[in-house]
């Protein structure tokens, strides 16, 4: 998700929207990719932490998040919910 930012970011400081293409219009738009670059490597340094692969990471604590998620799709599938129109949703929705 991170290198599709960074690619937009290069798309907008090279064509920019409602401006003329310059030097200054990209180095004011880009900064930020190379500062985050540079910020990442740096905390990585400074903390002494390594890049863990995916098959490494430990998702452990999510598995309580799937659980609660498949008992409420469970009770839904039990006990169905009344359908409520488009107009009642949009209504509760703005109404709070």
């Amino acid at each position: 998700m991170v290198i599709l930012i960074m690619i937009a970011e290069f798309y907008l400081a090279v064509w920019p929207f409602h401006a003329k293409p310059s030097a200054k219009n990209f180095f004011s738009t880009y900064v930020s990719a190379p500062l985050y670059v540079a910020d990442y490597f740096v905390y990585k340094w400074w903390y002494k932490t390594k890049i863990v692969a995916p098959e490494d990471m430990d998702f452990s604590e999510a598995a309580w998040f799937d659980e609660d998620d498949r008992q409420k799709a469970e009770e839904e599938a039990a006990n169905p919910s009344e359908k409520i129109s488009l107009r009642k949703r949009i209504v509760a929705s703005i109404a709070g």
